[in-house]
């Protein structure tokens, strides 16, 4: 009865996710170089589904039932991220992969963790919300046995076993930090677009990039803002900065906390004929902000490898069902993309 109800939960959620998940073309795998850190089985030992030679097998019919739990997907890089893992699983065969959209909403996330419990899934990869509301959840998980790999977004505490693949947030933060430096003019005034207040991610990215104009050395630049906050949308970028250009006559860089804000923020400058002398700096390198930058309507953005992210949890899911050790963390090298190297990524 337990398989049964399993399978008829699994169903429905592969119905309702299936529009949240595209069929991109392969991408060439990267190496997503580990860092340092202690290794860990990810709770494979302790699964129902170990073999006896520390191998896993399917623990409902003939294969590995895999949950993604997406933090929200009304973001384009974040559905993108999604696509790139649940496409290979899906091209190797051995999985069915149900997807969960978090809406951007911690107790929702929080009770689609519990969702997974109760259906006993085989393996849990989650994009957390928030870096702290589901800790507790992602620890009830691990003492179910489930393994657990985080993606992109990293919780204040991965549970013993855990496995995180993804780029700091604060090192994200600091390439673009470093980019502005290395790039304003002298004497620049600073508008600077924070992500929404109480997530980890926003916080990671505010202060590497703070802490990278402060390593700089350079001290000829004014902060106007770094408090008004956006939800990560075009949309909402958009609006911030057609404030800013009637509370402002003058500026000279605008840096986001991420692409879709820097986007709109392009294209309100466009719209008010204000681009001209202004330099926008984003994070995620998605295509319409690349785009911007070799038209010349972007400086700079930081690249978060979404196949390698992709390729890196396939191949960590595959490990822990050989029986394999695998790391606690494998970071995924981020770029600064500009002007120089644009077309190698468009």
């Amino acid at each position: 009865m337990k398989k049964r109800l399993f399978a008829l939960a699994m169903s429905g959620l592969m119905l309702l996710s299936c529009a949240a998940c595209s069929d991109p073309a392969a991408s060439s795998p990267s190496s997503g170089g580990a860092s340092s850190g202690n290794a860990a089985s990810s709770g494979a030992s302790s699964s129902a589904a170990a073999a006896s030679d520390g191998k896993l097998t399917p623990k409902h019919g003939d294969k590995f039932q895999v949950a993604y739990l997406n933090r929200r997907n009304d973001n384009e890089f974040l559905v993108w991220m999604m696509d790139e893992c649940v496409q290979r699983l899906k091209d190797d065969g051995r999985f069915e992969v149900a997807t969960y959209d978090g809406m951007n909403d911690n107790q929702k996330q929080v009770q689609q963790i519990e969702d997974c419990i109760t259906m006993d899934v085989d393996f849990v990869c989650v994009s957390v919300n928030d870096g702290t509301a589901q800790n507790d959840a992602l620890q009830l998980l691990k003492e179910a046995g489930i393994p657990i790999i985080c993606i992109s977004t990293e919780p204040t505490v991965i549970p013993e076993g855990g496995v995180m693949v993804g780029v700091n947030n604060v090192d994200l933060g600091y390439a673009e930090g470093q980019a502005v430096a290395e790039n304003m003019p002298e004497n620049a005034k600073i508008l600077y677009m924070a992500g929404r207040s109480g997530t980890t991610i926003s916080s990671d990215r505010k202060d590497g990039f703070f802490q990278a104009l402060e390593d700089s050395g350079r001290t000829d630049y004014e902060i106007l803002e770094d408090s008004i906050e956006v939800d990560y949308t075009a949309a909402q970028g958009m609006k911030i900065m057609e404030d800013w250009i009637i509370a402002y006559d003058d500026f000279d860089v605008v840096a986001t906390v991420n692409d879709q804000s820097a986007y709109g923020a392009v294209q309100a400058l466009q719209a008010a004929n204000r681009l001209d002398g202004v330099q926008v700096y984003g994070i995620d390198a998605e295509t319409v902000m690349m785009e911007c930058i070799k038209n010349g309507e972007a400086v700079a953005s930081i690249k978060q490898d979404v196949p390698g992210h992709g390729q890196k949890v396939y191949e960590v899911i595959c490990d822990l069902i050989d029986g394999k050790t695998v790391e606690s963390r494998y970071d995924i090298p981020a770029v600064t993309v500009t002007i120089d190297n644009v077309d190698q990524y468009l």
